[in-house]
């Protein structure tokens, strides 16, 4: 398994759309204000995709090992998309593009 090399989970959200670790004080990140709260928004998607990465991951990956053939070939297409979903789970997101020029 890869080593894990971001702050430990779970993380939670501020009122004001700071993410922090539950463990401690230490600032993760902070979202931009945004028109009709659209940072609250996204910080809570952030923490809640982020809490639940590895449980999920790990949910898929057990369905992907399933011993049936039978379920694997009637459900190509299901096991297609876990696969895919795995597969961009597992990928590094970050880019060295500057977006804010």
């Amino acid at each position: 398994m890869n080593e894990i090399k971001h702050t430990p989970l779970p993380w939670v959200v501020t009122t004001d759309g700071a993410i922090f670790p539950a463990s401690s004080n230490d600032l993760l990140a902070d979202t931009f204000p945004m028109l009709e709260g659209g940072q609250i928004a996204n910080a809570e998607f952030i923490v809640r995709a982020c809490n639940a990465h590895y449980g999920m991951l790990a949910m898929l990956k057990d369905i992907l090992a399933t011993e049936d053939l039978w379920i694997k070939s009637r459900e190509k297409a299901k096991f297609d998309r876990i696969r895919a979903a795995i597969a961009q789970a597992t990928l590094s997101q970050t880019t060295n593009t500057n977006k804010g020029n």
